[in-house]
């Protein structure tokens, strides 16, 4: 018998104007949650294709709906090599809530094609909003959610009628016009069970040679450059945070030795230069990180590597910092939220001592470890005093410390947060959430809340406080480093380039 054949599918990416203008440049990274589904898939017997929108050597950047940009396969060969896999059932990953419209986009080719074929999403586009998925989105059919190894796996014995529908944890579907969400599937407390993603599916040269081509991932350099997550869960409670929806609040980490050889594998066989270590949780164990950087000295992987998602300032010890330097690590993010504590604690009920950021600061400066600084401005509950310590508190750790603040997002209600609940049940929104909306909210320009404090507007006015902060600063340390100077601008000719053939790209 002829085993059923998945097809994950990688959407394209949108470009929306912002502040005037059009970014050129699309942040494209490996979609390590589908290859590892796919090896997982692989490792029990089943075959797997993969069309990624982002790492494939025929996407390109195309116009796409009134001044939005596309990059992704053309439409019409985008839909052919569809046709050729012919599968049994095709997998959507929405990896934020900001992806959806590409999603559907993706989802609307594949039903043109054959309208039999099921079509399963996951990622944080599902979350706790699985029913009203389901029921505004008919061209969707089942929804993974929370993590989808085993999930996929059991989907791919029901195309095989081993299993039925109703059998799979961790599966929302539609039954005779009738929504059904299964019971949550257990977490995998035994991550080194799972193998390596499989990057056989990416060309993966192709894909670590995108920097070159202006197309990036968090940084603009052309290191070649891959992402690793090496822990799953947060216990922590943030009300903005939708991390919970996707992988629960469990911690559970791969071992250090699993790490390591799995860095080695990319640096090795792929020639990885720099790797961007995802996780939400980093060091929460202390002495696992520690481990970690040993075995990375100790096997002399020689990779650059950061914490761009952000570890905890309270879980960083002097020690642990030193090394990290030595093991490789070349910059620290750490999440303050906002300047006040009790903000912090009562709020976002986020339980951190502000203090510890500061010696998290002092401790990064001493060892000359470069550290950067996440804020978020506008939660309801807040006043205006409350924006302004936030911003004062920004401006000491760049002035005192060094720390590197690029701005603060807005405070962004993702569905199913509690922070979407308040909003919405408060009446604090200003516009409908879409993928327009919150890509502009996270990126600090247009604000969704209004609260009886403040408006959007406002919170944008006390963003600018630390934006201007922000390069004023920056000047400051490039003064001090005038060689750094070429690096931070060496893109700028290859970004206007890119532009005019995005806004000469063929129409979608």
């Amino acid at each position: 018998m002829t085993k059923p054949i998945i097809l994950f599918i990688a959407p394209p990416k949108t470009r929306r104007p912002m502040s005037g203008y059009i970014s050129p440049l699309v942040d494209a990274s490996v979609p390590l949650g589908i290859l590892s589904m796919a090896s997982f898939l692989e490792k029990n017997g089943y075959p797997v294709k993969l069309i990624d929108n982002l790492g494939d050597k025929e996407s390109m950047p195309h116009k796409f709906k009134k001044e939005e940009i596309m990059y992704g396969i053309p439409k019409e060969r985008l839909k052919q090599r569809i046709r050729n896999v012919n599968p049994s059932i095709v997998g959507i990953s929405g990896q934020f809530n900001a992806h959806l419209d590409m999603v559907l986009y993706v989802a609307n080719l594949v039903k043109e094609i054959n309208p039999k074929i099921p079509i399963v999403v996951g990622g944080a586009v599902v979350n706790d909003e699985i029913v009203k998925i389901l029921k505004d989105e008919p061209i969707i059919d089942l929804c993974v959610y929370g993590e989808g190894e085993y999930t996929i796996l059991d989907l791919v014995k029901w195309c095989e009628g081993k299993i039925e529908l109703k059998d799979i944890d961790g599966l929302a579907y539609k039954k005779d016009g009738k929504i059904i969400k299964n019971k949550p599937r257990q977490w995998n407390f035994n991550l080194n069970e799972l193998p390596f993603p499989a990057y056989n599916l990416v060309d993966m040269d192709w894909y670590l040679e995108l920097p070159k081509r202006g197309v990036h991932y968090r940084l603009k350099d052309n290191y070649r450059t891959m992402t690793m997550i090496t822990s799953r869960g947060c216990p922590e409670n943030c009300n903005f945070c939708a991390i919970h929806l996707v992988s629960g609040k469990a911690w559970r980490a791969f071992s250090p030795e699993y790490i390591v050889e799995h860095m080695k594998l990319l640096v090795e066989k792929y020639g990885v230069e720099q790797i961007h270590i995802e996780d939400d949780n980093f060091t929460l164990d202390m002495k696992r990180a520690e481990k970690i950087c040993d075995l990375i000295i100790k096997e002399g992987v020689k990779v650059r590597w950061d914490t761009p998602n952000g570890v905890r300032a309270d879980k960083l010890s002097e020690r642990l910092i030193v090394k990290l330097k030595q093991a490789g690590c070349w910059r620290l993010t750490v999440a303050p939220e906002v300047g006040n504590q009790e903000v912090l604690d009562k709020i976002i009920d986020k339980k951190m001592d502000l203090k510890r950021v500061e010696e998290a600061a002092r401790l990064c400066q001493k060892h000359r470890m470069p550290l950067v600084a996440f804020f978020v401005l506008g939660f309801p509950g807040e006043t205006k005093k409350n924006l302004q310590e936030t911003v004062d508190f920004a401006k000491k750790l760049m002035r005192k410390y060094g720390v590197i603040v690029g701005g603060a997002m807005h405070a962004t209600p993702f569905y199913g947060t509690r922070l979407w609940k308040e909003v919405n049940e408060k009446g604090y929104l200003t516009k409908e959430v879409t993928p327009e909306s919150l890509g502009q909210s996270l990126s600090g320009k247009a604000g969704l809340i209004k609260t009886p404090e403040f408006t959007p507007e406002v919170v944008q006015n006390y963003n600018q406080k630390i934006i201007r902060a922000s390069f004023f600063y920056s000047a400051i340390r490039y003064l001090k480093q005038p060689w750094k100077i070429p690096y931070r601008f060496r893109n700028f000719f290859l970004i206007k380039s890119t532009l005019m053939r995005f806004v000469k790209g063929v129409d979608v």
